[in-house]
């Protein structure tokens, strides 16, 4: 996904793109989204957002605003399902 911030808001991003069939695709992410917390910090610029973003981990919970609803929304990264080998 892209995202861009806005001066005017600063603590916040906004999706400007998301990358059909990737894990935030999957999870009902949108451009237009507004990205407010991850893994339950607060970050104050972009760099910050883009470090938090960076994690081992199998899942990340995000503080999402969308049409003026606060949500969190967990993001998977790695399959939950066994895969299965095409015939």
């Amino acid at each position: 996904m892209t995202w861009r911030v806005d001066e005017a808001e600063p603590g916040m991003v906004i999706l400007m793109h998301v990358v059909r069939g990737s894990p935030a695709a999957r999870q009902v992410f949108a451009a237009g989204d507004r990205i407010y917390q991850v893994g339950g910090h607060d970050f104050a610029d972009e760099a910050a957002f883009a470090r938090l973003t960076k994690t081992d981990s199998e899942s990340l919970p995000l503080l999402v605003e969308r049409d003026g609803r606060l949500r969190t929304v967990t993001l998977q990264f790695r399959q939950t399902e066994p895969l299965k080998r095409a015939a």
